[in-house]
């Protein structure tokens, strides 16, 4: 019977064991289970959000090139040509930037690469070529121009004169037709040759050209040596001006022919206005001794004023003296002195010029800047308005010789970001 008890107890004390090591033995199952899943998570997470260096580098140089052709694409919609080269390469850009939309296998990394760099070769040799689709039609209008005026002025041309007009003249229609059909690069260049032989043509005409733009040359010192003379004579002759009527009705004058002078320095050179330059120059000079000749009148014979002006009651026949001698001789500027500017890239990313007009003294310096074509950023405005003071110049001269002080428009300043 005790026999019997005892193997009972012990039959079943073995089956809890059993059940006992069985449920242990599943835990430690599941446990590792649960261990590799997580550990298993963790790699795939880092595997997918790790990027090596190298990759990530190549994926920014892809979407920085992207961008920057997405600007020229926008910067040159309206032009055809320009257009239709960018197209060119616009497939290369969009599979690249496909690649590096997500991360780049390492071993992609080579051959994703070698397509990069080829297509950023294309895209700078495009960028290139685009100023081509502005530069060959601006020469051909340039060209006809130049053409119309040696035709104009040729009044008894030579044979060989006839013959180098007649070659470029039909040249110039044949240039004209290519550029109406041009659809590529390739076409304009064949335009660019055309223009060249037309030039080649019309260097018969070049001593002509040289004389008559020393006379423009001249005439622009004769405008700077007028606006001096206009700056002195303002204030010598204030009190005249202010109280004389008719004095003051000649300046009114004098200001505005100096306003239509000043619309041709802004200008460059060009035989067709030439003339109209003179006229008007012609026209400055006369005002000038006009309001001298009278202010001696009034001085001489000392007739009573006919404006209000307490000043006036004094006599000031010592305002009337000898006008100021022209410059005759254009101021140069110094070479060395020819630098660029420099400001942060945060305010400028590449390069910008600004044109001043500027008054050039008797030593060669830089006085009263004005700026006549903004960079179109006030801060780089400013800092080519400060750099334009170390340009040095070798003043101009009157016709003795003499250094002189006068306006010179057309001042370029480089100012460049770094």
């Amino acid at each position: 019977m005790a026999n019997t008890e005892v193997k009972k107890l012990r039959e079943k004390y073995k089956d809890k064991m059993g059940k006992s090591k069985k449920n242990k033995s599943f835990g430690g199952i599941l446990t590792l289970l649960v261990i590799v899943i997580v550990i298993g998570a963790i790699w795939g997470y880092f595997k997918f959000m790790y990027e090596a260096p190298e990759s990530k580098e190549l994926r920014m140089q892809i979407w920085k090139l992207e961008e920057v052709f997405r600007e020229e694409v926008t910067r040159w919609e309206e032009n055809a040509i320009a257009s239709n080269e960018l197209m060119k390469i616009h497939e290369g850009i969009e599979e690249l930037y496909l690649f590096s939309s997500t991360k780049i296998n390492p071993k992609d990394i080579t051959d994703i690469r070698r397509k990069y760099n080829t297509v950023k070769v294309e895209f700078e040799n495009v960028q290139l070529d685009l100023p081509k689709t502005k530069v060959v039609p601006e020469e051909l209008d340039a060209l006809r121009e130049e053409l119309e005026i040696y035709i104009q002025e040729t009044k008894k041309p030579s044979k060989e004169e006839k013959e180098a007009l007649d070659k470029a003249s039909n040249l110039l229609a044949e240039a004209t037709k290519k550029l109406e059909d041009s659809k590529t690069i390739e076409d304009l260049n064949a335009v660019f040759e055309d223009l060249q032989e037309i030039k080649s043509h019309l260097t018969i005409f070049t001593t002509k050209l040289q004389i008559k733009e020393r006379e423009w040359v001249e005439e622009k010192s004769r405008y700077d040596g007028n606006v001096i003379d206009f700056e002195k004579t303002a204030t010598t002759l204030k009190n005249w001006i202010e109280c004389f009527s008719k004095i003051n009705k000649l300046w009114e004058e004098l200001k505005k022919e100096m306003e239509t002078s000043k619309l041709f320095t802004a200008k460059t050179f060009n035989l067709k206005n030439l003339a109209d330059f003179k006229k008007a120059n012609d026209a400055v000079d006369k005002r000038f001794d006009e309001i001298f000749k009278t202010v001696e009148k009034f001085a001489k014979t000392g007739e009573k004023i006919d404006l209000p002006c307490e000043a006036a009651k004094t006599a000031i026949a010592e305002t009337t003296g000898p006008k100021p001698k022209p410059i005759v001789v254009a101021p140069e500027l110094i070479s060395d002195t020819f630098k660029p500017g420099f400001v942060s890239k945060s305010i400028l990313d590449g390069s910008a010029q600004v044109i001043f007009e500027v008054v050039i003294d008797e030593q060669g310096n830089i006085s009263d800047p004005k700026i006549t074509q903004s960079s179109g950023n006030p801060e780089v405005d400013k800092a080519a308005e400060q750099h334009i003071y170390s340009y040095k110049f070798v003043p101009g001269k009157d016709e003795d010789g003499k250094p002189g002080k006068c306006l010179s428009p057309g001042i370029p300043v480089m100012i460049i970001g770094q």
